[in-house]
């Protein structure tokens, strides 16, 4: 959960992003409200589902394949030059 990680860091009165950055991981939906909003991965989650289904099919005929799943660095305020997210998708 985005926010305990903002809310620990506060609480130790050090300031997001001055003197340290945070970032997450999945792009929760938290991720953009959460205040600041967090910098998040973003990962291709359909791909990921798509490639998993393909690679089960090709594990079961015995091929392989590396995969290498598509992703986004979603930056907002919880990083230096991150924007604020609210308004946006």
């Amino acid at each position: 959960m985005p926010g305990r990680a903002l809310h620990a860091v506060q609480e130790a009165n050090v300031r997001i992003p001055d003197q340290v950055a945070v970032a997450g991981f999945d792009d929760l939906d938290d991720a953009r409200f959460a205040c600041p909003s967090l910098t998040s991965v973003s990962p291709g989650t359909a791909q990921i589902a798509r490639e998993a289904l393909t690679l089960l099919n090709d594990r079961m005929n015995h091929t392989g394949r590396l995969v290498v799943a598509d992703f986004d660095l979603m930056a907002r305020e919880s990083t230096p030059g991150g924007v604020a997210a609210w308004g946006t998708a």
